[in-house]
C-alpha cells in the first residue's frame, strides 16, 4: 500500500458564460481496481488538496470532474498516476499534483 496527496488546481474546461462551478470530483482508482471519491469545494486548506489517500501501489488513476448545479461541466479529465514515482509529480495539462508519500 501507499498514501498519496493530491493537489487539484483545476479540473475540465474553461467553465461557459453564465454557470457556476459548485465543486469538482476526484475519482481515485489504484492499481487493485479500488475507487474512492473526494469532494473539493474550494474551502480545502490549501484549495484543492486531498491531504492523504491510501492506494495499492502501482499504477492507477484519478477522474476529475467540475460540476455546476446544472451538472457536470464539458469532459472529466482522466490522469494516470504510478505511486514510487517523484516526488511532487505534475500531471500535464490536468491541473492536478500527485506526491507519493510512502512507496
Amino acid at each position: 500500500m501507499s498514501v498519496i496527496s493530491i493537489q487539484v488546481l483545476f479540473a475540465g474546461p474553461a467553465i461557459p458564460a453564465g454557470t457556476t462551478r459548485t465543486n469538482t470530483t476526484v475519482v481515485v482508482t489504484d492499481s487493485a481496481g479500488a475507487a474512492q471519491t473526494f469532494t473539493l469545494t474550494g474551502s480545502e486548506t490549501p484549495v484543492g488538496f486531498i491531504p492523504s489517500v491510501t492506494v495499492a501501489a502501482g499504477t492507477g488513476s484519478i477522474l476529475l470532474t467540475d460540476n455546476s448545479s446544472a451538472g457536470p461541466i464539458g469532459t472529466p479529465t482522466n490522469v494516470p498516476y504510478t505511486t514510487g514515482g517523484s516526488a511532487g509529480s505534475v500531471l500535464q495539462s490536468s491541473g492536478a499534483t500527485v506526491v507519493t508519500l510512502t512507496p
